[in-house]
């Protein structure tokens, strides 16, 4: 069976104090100081993503982001590169006129022939997500992706599976 991580980045990625760190380091850096939006993901948030990955090394990646507007796939999967293989990002979630997430998540699985698939949601959005019911697992944003978060994803991804 597939497994799937649909993936938002801002609240997961990164969190609030990492980015009142952020700010300050960065009012010290010259105005032409190189810059990567790599840079927006808190490295303690990105050790844990890659910590999920490890464990679950099927696992495949679809951004469901609003990151995913405007950007190439390529660039998507060169921000996450540190945790996942390029190969393992696989996608992103359509745009859709209503802009509810979990429609846009319903969207890619019909699409790409993977209703069956074992799918979680991980987002700080509570707005609409509620409707996935268990395949979403909200991320406070204050905090970001956690180590008590990856270990909820990968007993929802255990499950079922043996």
């Amino acid at each position: 069976m597939r497994r799937i991580l649909f993936l938002d980045f801002d609240g997961v990625l990164n969190n609030t104090a990492f980015f009142a760190r952020e700010a300050e380091r960065r009012k010290a850096l010259p105005l032409d100081a190189p810059y990567s939006p790599r840079h927006d993901f808190d490295p303690a948030n990105l050790t844990q993503l890659a910590v999920l990955a490890a464990q679950i090394p099927d696992l495949e990646v679809v951004v469901s982001s609003s990151w995913r507007k405007g950007r190439p796939l390529a660039d998507l999967r060169d921000y996450l590169s540190p945790a996942f293989t390029r190969n393992r990002v696989i996608g992103v979630t359509p745009g859709l006129p209503s802009r509810l997430r979990h429609e846009e998540i319903r969207a890619w699985l019909k699409t790409n022939g993977a209703e069956d698939a074992r799918f979680l949601a991980l987002d700080d959005d509570t707005y609409d997500m509620h409707q996935l019911g268990k395949n979403f697992l909200h991320v406070d944003r204050e905090t970001g992706l956690t180590a008590a978060h990856v270990e909820q994803a990968l007993i929802f991804f255990a499950q079922d599976l043996s």
